[in-house]
């Protein structure tokens, strides 16, 4: 077999090109197409250059990197030939020049390695051809493709042959020694069970779902996410994530969990006003790090959550009507995918991975970075007003009638509470079934006091509003921090009349005997149900309420999980489709698919067959079938 005349002046070209120069330039750049083109057809374009099939993309791992690097080759197959029929063939040509391919040193360190063929992916374990197997498969290669001899006549060097054969089935003990090799390749650490930190960092936020990993990764780096997502692959693991646990899905021994809180750090910009933070950077962080400079976060009701996380759900924060779900203000985001590969996502260089990883709760990688715009505010108007059980119908009736006309620069919600009697909680609360009515105004304040005069007329037992600081909003819900045996249950509503107000109060108010801790509504409206610049994976922006129940799980408590299922369905005739994916509590895959329409649900599930086409990753809650 001759190669056409294109194809050896191109090789000729290669081989020949200085380092640096322009015909160098051009030999990497038609290489680079050559790879994109092969994995964006599946194989169909890209297959064949000149005589010879190029059958196979390669991906090995860098021996100094660690990262993954992949190489568009020719192989061969000689099934006639003993003892080598499985075995596939590769020519460490790299064109003839003075030193070996990289590719070839790195499957010699690294020897297993991944060959992705027009039809399937094959996982395969590679060594070098002894003398004796080369002198029988030379004259072979060199007849099938004489390319290769021209090759050999430009260099001293003799070109070796890699082959490649599959990987002998792996045992528990091979499992063990390759998570303690990827430990010595990492800036973070592995912990297996029975360690104490492993425990400790795989605990939840909702400590009944149960999450029990083959070991957890706690990376430092964006590289040890790559690595622990590429070892996770050829162990045959899941990969799922983790910072403080909130929005956990349960995890088991066939998965690993990578732990973020390594991931820290951040970095004000206030003349541009953005944030560019670790993707285990907790809200109050920032809010603390923006507020050096008068500026505010977009954080969640609870800034003590990790910030990948929320802003991936969509983020809706106290701020939410005035400045639209949080993901609207991203940036960037650096990820690892579920392909092992490192990306820095905006809506001009991946603009299907931006719009999926705003609102699709992770489900296509792992965020190790993110970039957000900051808020020019000091401070805001905000608090809570606290009614006794005798008063709360009353409140909510007309919570409901007053927030129909706010402008958007207030963002309120209600909570009927059960209050347990801890120390340190004002009398007027502690132990009691409650009312708390919560507010945010960033205009002035004074206005925004004149706008809740009607609700203070009604004699709140407890009175919170006041001016107060960007870095404090957290005050303004005061959600628990502490973990707990948690139920939820959560929905969506088109619109709150006084029969719907009814409905609730019969299921759920102080009179009730519900065991539920928690109903919660809040008012949506304003900017997030605004068309966003760039168009996002979250759905049911037009919404007019969000409704959440939480309960205790507790031995031989009434069924909180009941209980929220009976709110949901007394609210029934005035409910909206869906449900938003921070609230979607649970670990129900058909509870979670409820927060997206059916086109982003197929879109979703294209993207992750894209990126992640091993199916790796669990981070989230995965929408794919």
């Amino acid at each position: 077999m001759t190669t056409a005349p294109l194809s050896r002046r191109f090789s000729t070209l290669a081989a020949t090109a200085a380092p640096g120069s322009r015909a160098a330039r051009l030999v990497a750049a038609v290489s680079r197409a050559h790879v994109g083109l092969y994995r964006a057809t599946g194989g169909k374009v890209g297959g064949a250059m000149g005589p010879v099939e190029i059958a196979l993309l390669i991906t090995t791992t860098g021996r100094r990197s660690g990262e993954p690097r992949t190489s568009a080759l020719a192989c061969f197959r000689f099934p006639e030939l003993p003892g080598l029929a499985d075995v596939t063939v590769l020519v460490a040509s790299n064109a003839g020049a003075p030193r070996d391919p990289a590719w070839f040193g790195n499957a010699l360190a690294h020897p297993d390695v991944t060959l992705r063929r027009r039809d399937r992916t094959e996982e395969l374990r590679a060594r070098a051809a002894t003398d004796a197997e080369h002198a029988v498969l030379w004259p072979l290669v060199v007849a099938a493709a004489d390319t290769y001899a021209t090759y050999q006549e430009l260099t001293e060097r003799r070109i070796p042959l890699l082959l490649l054969a599959p990987r002998p089935p792996r045992t528990a003990a091979d499992d063990l020694h390759l998570l303690g090799e990827l430990g010595k390749h990492l800036d973070g650490d592995v912990h297996l069970p029975g360690s104490p930190r492993h425990a400790e960092l795989a605990a939840p936020w909702n400590v009944t779902v149960p999450v029990t990993p083959a070991a957890v990764v706690a990376v430092r780096s964006a590289r040890d996410v790559a690595a622990t997502v590429r070892t996770a692959r050829s162990l045959g693991l899941k990969v799922a994530v983790q910072r403080t646990g909130h929005g956990a899905s349960p995890v088991g021994r066939d998965t690993l969990l990578v732990h973020t809180a390594g991931l820290d750090g951040c970095s004000v910009d206030p003349a541009a006003r953005t944030a560019r933070v670790g993707a285990g950077t907790l809200w109050t962080d920032v809010l603390a790090a923006a507020a050096e400079h008068g500026l505010a976060a977009p954080c969640g009701s609870a800034p003590g959550v990790g910030v990948a996380g929320f802003l991936t759900g969509g983020g809706l924060g106290p701020l939410a009507r005035t400045i639209g779900p949080s993901s609207d203000l991203v940036r960037a985001f650096d990820v690892v995918t579920g392909d092992g590969e490192r990306r820095h996502v905006t809506a001009a260089t991946e603009p299907d991975l931006f719009w999926g990883l705003r609102g699709g709760k992770s489900t296509l990688g792992i965020v190790t970075a993110v970039e957000f715009d900051l808020l020019p505010l000091a401070e805001v108007y905000g608090g809570a007003l606290w009614f006794a059980a005798e008063d709360a119908g009353t409140a909510l009736h007309a919570w409901a009638r007053w927030c129909a006309g706010l402008p958007p620069q207030a963002t309120t919600s209600v909570v009927l509470a059960q209050v347990p009697p801890l120390p340190g909680l004002p009398p007027a609360l502690a132990g009691k079934s409650v009312l708390s009515v919560r507010f945010v105004w960033t205009a002035d304040p004074a206005e925004g006091a004149r706008l809740l005069e009607p609700l203070r007329a009604l004699g709140p037992v407890l009175d919170t509003v006041a001016v107060l600081p960007c870095a404090a909003i957290g005050s303004v819900h005061a959600d628990p921090t502490d973990p707990l045996p948690a139920t939820e249950r959560s929905g969506l509503l088109r619109e709150l009349p006084a029969a719907a107000v009814d409905a609730l109060l019969a299921v759920a108010g102080p009179r009730s005997g519900t065991p539920l801790t928690g109903v919660e509504l809040r008012q949506l409206g304003g900017a997030v149900a605004a068309e966003p610049e760039h168009p996002s994976a979250l759905c049911h922006r037009d919404a007019a309420f969000t409704v959440l129940t939480v309960g205790l799980a507790l031995p031989g408590s009434p069924d909180a999980g009941a209980a929220g299922d009976a709110v949901l369905a007394a609210l029934e005739d005035w409910s909206a489709p869906g449900a938003l994916p921070n609230f979607a509590g649970g670990d129900d895959p058909a509870r979670f698919a409820r927060c997206y329409d059916e086109a982003t649900r197929a879109r979703l599930r294209d993207l992750g067959d894209r990126y992640d086409p091993h199916r790796v990753l669990v981070t989230g809650r995965v929408v794919r079938g």
